[in-house]
């Protein structure tokens, strides 16, 4: 039994934290992928970036993998921290509200509510398919991959991009807890606890919570201040092992997030007297943290996850089965006003309720051949209103342009994959992937007077329906060298991306892209001493 070091941590760029642990954490040895009996040597990672355990360095992928010590110790906190150590990977935030990722130049321009995300964020795995839910906190992690280039056979047609694979910790038969407070400017208060309880061989628990808050970074007078936190998280997670065959996970979690979130400044456009638009550049406010806009700002998302994993051993296959249930509520207030004279406020409102379940048929033992086989069925249901609001009399706001629809999207596919070892270090792998597509959307966007005089501009009646197919074909190297270890693999995959309706019917041909048959070479080492 181990005891961790007390630690004194600067965790933000914008503050000055201190850390006190104040919890000891009853670690065994080896409980952490990332973490040395010794602590002069790092242990290997297990990930599933195959869908199968396996040691990173022997996955013939491109793919860089972060254990929890290094997460915790260099502050990652979400995946726009993450996007900060991460070389590989790009976050965004389109007009300061939602987030986009991009991988290898790759990402999906359509992050509205009918769009699908490019580069694919899968927890535990399940996909997180709107965009604005990569606004949660991290925490309680064992350890998060990124995977680069297309992993459309096993993980979905959308993701051309590539994937970020997040693991969360998993109960374990070894009793440990730890709790943390960060304390410092800008009203820093970060709370967070963990504590794992082992019923039995047979049963064990894990509850994390987390809570993350500190104060604007930005000077919005009389507004108030942007850039501020108010996160609060909690995550429950039961195991239970009936049997040596059976194994089951099931997994709660809530968030929320409030405040008034992102704000940025718009620039407005500068004309000449000619009424010509100049392309000189614009003034800017002599501190650029300190802005004001017109009307009030602010976020709000509550999201309600479940979880359920379910594993059984035949003789030579193993079953599984996964599946999620997300119910999402995202509202978000921004200032569109032209001028202080003309205030508009721009309010969004989704509420996304989204189903994941997989099927799953592998192999077992270490034979020349592998395989694996399953079945995969999404849906999301989401209803919308979103509206631009102006004060008419009396001062009460009323929208003049709304959005009121709803989208209904399914996915279902059947794929396989199977390696076989020609050689003691030769290994050829064949994957394919079929997804059939169903999209619909139905509603209008309208404009209103102030007498509340219904104007519909366009009626909504969207259907659209396609199959596609996603072939991945590598060979992989792997010669025997003392003291190295040593694999050089080369991919070929045909993924295309699905269009949106709205990008189908679209004048807009730059819309219309796919990614096809990328090849990638890469090698992995490593030496042992």
């Amino acid at each position: 039994m181990s005891f961790p070091r007390s630690e004194v941590v600067s965790l933000r760029r914008t503050s000055t934290a201190a850390r006190l642990l104040f919890l000891s954490a009853f670690l065994a040895p080896g409980a952490r992928a990332d973490e040395s009996d010794s602590g002069q040597q790092l242990k290997p990672i297990i990930v599933r970036a195959e869908k199968q355990p396996a040691l990173e360095q022997r996955t013939p992928m491109a793919m860089s993998v972060y254990g929890d010590a290094f997460l915790e110790t260099t502050g990652v906190s979400d995946v726009k921290s993450l996007a900060t150590i991460a070389p590989d990977l790009n976050y965004a935030q389109v007009q300061t509200v939602v987030p986009g990722l991009t991988i290898r130049g790759i990402s999906s321009r359509d992050t509205t509510e009918i769009g699908d995300p490019s580069v694919v964020v899968v927890t535990d795995g399940s996909s997180d398919n709107r965009p604005y839910a990569l606004s949660g906190t991290l925490y309680d992690l064992d350890h998060i991959s990124v995977l680069r280039g297309p992993q459309g056979a096993l993980y979905g047609r959308n993701a051309v991009g590539g994937i970020v694979e997040i693991a969360t910790a998993k109960p374990s038969r070894t009793f440990e807890g730890r709790a943390s407070v960060d304390l410092g400017n800008y009203a820093t208060r970060n709370l967070e606890a963990m504590v794992n309880v082992p019923v039995n061989d047979v049963l064990q628990f894990r509850v994390a919570a987390i809570s993350r808050r500190h104060d604007g970074y930005l000077n919005n007078a009389p507004q108030a201040a942007g850039d501020d936190e108010n996160t609060r998280s909690g995550r429950v997670t039961v195991a239970l092992e009936p049997s040596s065959q059976l194994r089951m996970l099931f997994t709660a979690q809530q968030t929320t997030l409030k405040g008034v979130g992102p704000v940025s400044l718009d620039i407005p456009y500068i004309y000449d007297a000619n009424g010509i638009l100049s392309h000189e550049k614009p003034p800017f406010p002599a501190d650029p943290r300190t802005f004001a806009y017109a009307t009030a700002q602010s976020q709000s998302i509550d999201d309600t996850i479940a979880r359920l994993s379910v594993v059984y051993d035949l003789p030579c296959v193993e079953l599984s089965y996964t599946g999620s249930y997300d119910n999402l509520t995202w509202r978000h207030a921004a200032d569109s006003s032209p001028s202080f004279a003309e205030p508009v406020s721009y309010r969004q409102n989704e509420f996304p309720k989204t189903l994941n379940q997989e099927v799953r048929a592998s192999s077992l033992g270490d034979g020349r051949w592998s395989w694996q086989a399953g079945v995969s069925y999404f849906r999301e249901s989401s209803s919308l209103y979103s509206a631009n609001e102006s004060p008419f009399d009396g001062g009460v706001y009323q929208p003049t342009l709304a959005f009121a629809y709803g989208i209904r999207t399914t996915s279902t596919a059947a794929y396989g994959q199977s390696s076989y070892w020609v050689t003691d270090k030769i290994r050829l792998t064949a994957g394919m992937r079929v997804t059939r597509d169903k999209k619909s959307r139905e509603g209008e966007y309208f404009f209103a007077d102030s007498n509340g005089q219904h104007f519909t501009i366009y009626n909504y009646a969207d259907d659209y329906q396609k199959p596609y197919l996603t072939a991945d074909l590598s060979a992989t190297w792997m010669p025997i060298r003392k003291n190295v270890e040593l694999m050089a693999y080369i991919r070929n995959v045909t993924n295309q991306r699905v269009f949106t309706a709205a990008e189908e019917y679209t004048f807009d041909d730059s819309y219309r892209y796919a990614f096809a048959a990328p090849r990638t070479f890469g090698v992995k080492a490593t030496y042992f001493w």
